[in-house]
C-alpha cells in the first residue's frame, strides 16, 4: 500500500521495470537474511521494501501512462476509435447523450495507434429512446480525444491559487484515480464493431426484467417507482435532479448506491430462501454457501457491477464465510483479507472515494460500534433486578428490541464519525444532522430492499399480483423516507458547503481517525461512553481546525 501511495503522489513517470527488478532483489535479500539467520531487521526491511517497490511498479502498469503524451504535452485532437464498453452510465429517458468508461480496442487514425488499450471516458450523442450500449459491446466512434494529466486535482497542491482551484473539475480527479488517461468527448457513434457477448446480453435482459417487475403496482406513482429501482438496482439516473439534491444535502445519498448495505441485505435474503430450500432438498452447508455466493454475484452483475458493488460483494462474501466456517480472527480478519484481495486485483481503487468510504465505515462499525454496543448493553440493562431464568417471552422481546435500538444508535454514531470527515473531503458538504437522518432511514432502507427482493422473486415466479403488493408496501416506506429526507434537508443547519484548508488534510484526517479507532479497539475501549470521547474529540478537532466554510455559486 505504501508503494501505491508513493507512486500516486510522484508527479513524473516511474520506471516500472526497474522498480520490479529492485523489488525482486529486495525480496531475495530478505530470503538470504532468513536462510543465514541474520538479525530480524534485515529480512523485515527487505520484505517491506520489496512489497513497496512492487506496489509502485503495479501502479505504473495500471495507469499505463503514455510517455510521449506526458513529455511533449500533446494537445487534444480529433480521433476515430473502436471503443469497448467497460461501464456505461445509464442515461435518463430524456437524455440525448450517453457516457461511460471504455477501453480503446483500435485507433483508426494512423497517428493515434499508441492509444490502443487505453481506458477512456467517453460521451456521445444519442437519440432519446435508442437502446443503451451494453457492457462488452464495441462501437465505432468519432470525437475529440483529450489527454488527462496524472493529477488533475491541483487543489491538492498547497501553492494552488484560487483561480487554479476554481478551474479544477472534480470528475477529472475521479477519472484519473480510476486509471483513465483520456477523455473522448463530443462524440458520435458511427456504428457497431462487435456485439456484446451472450452473457452480457442475458444480464441486460435480466436488468430490464427486474426494472419492469419493480414498477408493477406503481404505474401511477412513477417517482416512487424510480426511488425503488434506484435503491434496489442502483438506477440513480431515474431520480429527478431535485431528489438527488435532497438526499445529498441530508447526507443519505449513499442509500441509492449499491454498496455493503444493499449486498448485505440481499445476501441475508438469499440465505433465508436457500435455508428454506435446504430443509426440503437436504442441501449440505457448502452447497448452500456456493449457491448463495453465485446468486449474489449475479445480482451484482445485473445491477451493473460498479466498483462499489463488486467490492461490497467481496467484503460480504468474506464476512459471511468467516461467520459460517467459524474461521479464526472473525470479522476484522475477513475485512482485511477482502481489502487485500480487492487491491491485488484493482490497486487503483485505493484512491477512490467509494473504497475509502466503504472500508472506512465498515472498519468503524467493527472497531467502535460493536464494542460500544456491548458496553452500552451492559450498562443500561433492562430488568437487571430480575434473574434471566425468570424472564417471560415479553421480557425477552423487550430486551431484544432495546438491544436493537442500542445497536442502531452505536452504528449511526460510528458511521457518522467517518462520514463527517469524508463528506467534507469528497463532497464538499458538512452535514451535522446526517446522523439523525441515517438513524431513521438506514433501517427503513433495509425493509425496502427486503420487499424489493421478495417482489423480484415473486415476479420471476409469475406471481405478478404478489409482486405488486410488495412494491406498494415498499412504496409506502419510500414515501415516508422521502418525507424524512426532505424535512432533514430543510432544517436550519442541516448542511454547510465546506472544504479542507489544504488538500492533504482530508486524507490525513481520515487515516488518523482509522488509526485512533484501531488503537482503541486493540486496547479494549474504556468502559461506557468514555471510549467515544477520543475518536469524537479527534473528529471535532479536525473539523474545527482543518475546514473552512465556503459560499456556493448561484448555479
Amino acid at each position: 500500500m505504501a508503494g501505491l501511495v508513493v507512486a500516486y503522489a510522484w508527479r513524473g513517470p516511474l520506471p516500472a521495470g526497474w522498480l520490479l527488478g529492485a523489488a525482486v532483489v529486495a525480496v531475495a535479500l530478505a530470503a538470504v537474511a532468513t536462510a543465514c539467520r541474520w538479525s530480524r531487521g534485515w529480512w523485515m526491511a527487505g520484505l517491506l521494501a520489496g512489497v513497496a517497490l512492487a506496489g509502485a511498479a503495479r501502479y505504473e502498469w495500471e495507469r499505463h501512462r503514455l510517455a510521449d503524451w506526458d513529455t511533449l504535452g500533446l494537445p487534444a485532437r480529433e480521433a476515430r476509435l473502436v471503443v469497448e464498453m467497460v461501464r456505461v452510465f445509464p442515461p435518463s429517458p430524456e437524455q440525448d447523450w450517453i457516457s461511460g468508461i471504455g477501453r480503446v480496442e483500435e485507433a483508426e487514425t494512423e497517428t493515434l495507434r499508441d492509444v490502443a488499450g487505453q481506458r477512456v471516458y467517453f460521451s456521445a450523442n444519442r437519440k432519446p429512446g435508442d437502446p443503451v450500449p451494453v457492457r462488452g459491446e464495441r462501437l465505432r466512434m468519432r470525437g475529440v480525444l483529450t489527454p488527462l494529466p496524472k493529477h488533475p486535482a491541483v487543489r491538492a497542491a498547497a501553492n494552488a491559487t484560487a483561480e487554479e482551484a476554481a478551474k479544477v473539475n472534480p470528475f477529472d480527479g475521479y477519472l484519473a484515480d480510476s486509471g483513465v488517461n483520456f477523455r473522448f468527448t463530443r462524440g458520435r457513434i458511427v456504428g457497431q464493431a462487435a456485439a456484446a457477448g451472450w452473457y452480457a446480453q442475458r444480464l441486460e435482459q435480466a436488468r430490464l426484467l427486474f426494472s419492469d417487475i419493480l414498477g408493477r403496482g406503481l404505474e401511477r406513482r412513477p417517482e416512487i417507482a424510480a426511488l425503488l429501482r434506484a435503491m434496489v438496482l442502483g438506477q440513480k439516473h431515474e431520480l429527478a435532479t431535485d431528489r438527488k439534491e435532497l438526499y445529498l444535502q441530508s447526507g443519505t445519498m449513499h442509500l441509492f448506491a449499491i454498496s455493503g448495505l444493499h449486498v448485505g441485505v440481499i445476501a441475508l435474503a438469499v440465505d433465508c430462501v436457500l435455508g428454506l430450500l435446504a430443509g426440503v432438498l437436504r442441501l449440505p452447508a457448502w452447497a448452500r454457501m456456493v449457491a448463495g455466493t453465485g446468486l449474489l454475484w449475479l445480482y451484482v452483475q445485473i445491477t451493473g457491477a460498479s466498483p462499489s458493488a463488486v467490492r461490497a460483494f467481496v467484503m460480504v462474501t468474506f464476512l459471511l464465510a468467516a461467520w459460517r466456517l467459524r474461521l479464526p480472527g472473525g470479522s476484522v480478519a475477513a475485512l482485511t483479507a477482502s481489502a487485500v484481495l480487492v487491491l491485488l486485483i484493482q490497486p487503483l481503487q485505493l484512491f477512490t472515494a467509494s473504497f475509502q468510504l466503504s472500508y472506512g465505515i465498515v472498519a468503524a462499525l467493527l472497531w467502535l460500534s460493536v464494542p460500544l454496543q456491548e458496553a452500552a448493553a451492559r450498562r443500561w440493562r433492562l430488568f437487571a433486578w430480575l434473574p434471566r431464568d425468570a424472564w417471560t417471552r415479553w421480557h425477552r422481546a423487550a430486551d431484544g428490541a432495546w438491544r436493537f435500538v442500542l445497536g442502531l444508535g452505536c452504528m449511526g454514531l460510528a458511521a457518522t464519525l467517518v462520514s463527517m470527515v469524508a463528506g467534507v473531503m469528497f463532497f464538499g458538504l458538512f452535514t451535522p444532522l446526517s446522523f439523525l437522518a441515517n438513524l431513521v432511514l438506514v433501517p427503513l432502507a433495509g425493509l425496502v430492499l427486503s420487499a424489493g427482493f421478495v417482489s423480484l422473486v415473486c415476479g420471476m415466479a409469475g406471481l405478478g399480483v404478489v409482486a405488486a403488493f410488495f412494491n406498494r408496501a415498499a412504496g409506502v416506506v419510500l414515501w415516508f423516507m422521502d418525507s424524512v429526507a426532505g424535512g432533514a434537508a430543510r432544517l436550519p443547519g442541516a448542511f454547510f458547503p465546506a472544504e479542507f484548508r489544504a488538500g492533504w488534510e482530508g486524507p490525513a484526517a481520515l487515516a488518523g481517525l482509522l488509526v485512533v479507532l484501531a488503537i482503541g479497539y486493540d486496547r479494549k475501549w474504556p468502559a461506557g461512553w468514555r471510549g467515544v470521547a477520543v475518536p469524537a474529540g479527534f473528529v471535532a478537532l479536525v473539523l474545527v481546525a482543518g475546514i473552512r466554510f465556503v459560499t456556493l455559486p448561484p448555479s
